[in-house]
């Protein structure tokens, strides 16, 4: 009998190279799907950032420009000086303005938008249209330069921070100054914080009720004031401002604040009390930045003696400015070249276009969104001017 050993083949272990195959297409498709997951939802996470930043972009830049648009032409003996603020805009000035600065309207900060010498003291407001040239910022595309088809907006005020002070007249007007002493706080005259060469804004709403002495005259004073507001340049000494005409720059036309005329009587008359703030003049627009792309820009001036203009970067990414203005008895928004007189503007419609300033594509190298393309936003606003209204 024999023995007949009987082999059998053992299963190999492992994968054979179909399974391996199919094995690797299925971790290629499932790491297909997780980096698609992943750069899709990165993709959404930058457009809802860039988004954001939109936003914010626009309420911030809206928040500054509104500061100073609600602030025009005002002043802190009341509201803004001029026709109609007595309730009628069809009535006479409350008060009346003088410039007195030596280069009064020929630059932009130096302008109330009132002819010279004397005039109704509504003003302080200048709205440029997409073509119109603001005198002090050109068109180009040099950083700082506006961008051509853009709007702009010259705004002036007087600062809310203003002093109580005793106006006097100089006896002898052709050989002396007005001075004003003011009332400083107790922690002494620096506490005023002017400082020689500042340019200031004068108003003043009614007289002492003790003037000259005399009952007639100081009657005659009191029938005769009429309630003013100036613009000039100071000397400061301790608490005393003096409107010297002499070694300033720009300097004043005259030291009296008053053109062609005094603006109150010799100092043997009854003297107004007065209000002294610092002027602010702003202008808005947008302009070219140091890379090359858009901007809001802000040009205001600097203090002290000489002043300069001082442009300042405020909003990355705005494009565009579009404003409109709502005209005293009009029924609706015009643009720029509709308005007659500045002065009979009561609000402002501004749009404010944002395109996203971060990341890959475009002149600003925005950060795209989800389909690829740049985030562009308009958002519009209307800002009403507080002393104009009803």
């Amino acid at each position: 009998m024999s023995l007949v050993v009987l082999f059998r083949r053992r299963p190999s272990n492992g994968f054979t190279l179909i399974e391996l195959l199919i094995g690797l297409a299925l971790g290629v498709l499932v790491a297909a799907v997780a980096t698609s997951v992943f750069i899709m939802n990165a993709r959404v996470r930058e457009a809802t950032d860039s988004l954001s930043r939109l936003q914010e972009g626009a309420r911030v830049a809206f928040e500054l420009i509104a500061r100073d648009v609600r602030q025009t032409g005002g002043f802190s003996c009341g509201r803004e000086a001029g026709t109609g603020d007595s309730g009628s805009r069809g009535g006479a000035a409350d008060y009346r303005f003088s410039n007195a600065l030596l280069n009064a309207n020929t630059v932009w900060w130096s302008t109330w938008t009132a002819p010279l010498p004397t005039t109704d003291a509504r003003g302080g407001f200048r709205g440029y249209g997409p073509a119109d040239v603001t005198l002090g910022t050109a068109f180009g595309t040099a950083t700082g330069n506006r961008v051509a088809g853009t709007s702009a907006i010259d705004v002036r005020y007087a600062g809310t921070r203003a002093f109580d002070g005793a106006f006097l007249a100089p006896a002898v007007v052709a050989t002396n100054a007005a001075r004003i002493t003011l009332n400083v706080p107790a922690t002494g005259a620096s506490g005023h914080g002017f400082q020689t060469g500042d340019l200031v804004v004068v108003c003043a709403n009614a007289l002492p009720p003790v003037g000259s002495g005399n009952p007639v005259v100081q009657g005659q004073d009191q029938r005769d004031f009429v309630p003013w507001v100036a613009l000039g340049q100071v000397s400061v000494a301790g608490s005393e401002l003096t409107l010297a005409y002499i070694g300033l720059t720009p300097g004043n036309r005259n030291a009296t604040l008053w053109d062609p005329a005094p603006v109150w009587a010799p100092a043997a008359r009854a003297q107004p009390r007065v209000q002294v703030a610092p002027y602010i003049p702003v202008r808005w627009y947008v302009g070219i930045n140091a890379r090359n792309g858009r901007s809001l820009f802000r040009e205001t001036l600097s203090a002290g003696n000489s002043p300069r203009v001082i442009r300042e970067e405020m909003i990355e990414g705005v494009t565009d400015l579009r404003i409109d203005y709502a005209i005293d008895g009009g029924a609706d928004f015009v643009g720029s070249a509709a308005v007659v007189d500045w002065a009979a503007v009561t609000a402002v419609r501004m749009t404010v276009v944002m395109d996203t300033a971060q990341g890959g594509v475009g002149t600003e190298g925005q950060r795209v969104s989800a389909d690829f393309d740049a985030l562009e936003r308009d958002f519009t606003n209307v800002i009403a001017i507080r002393s104009r209204l009803p």
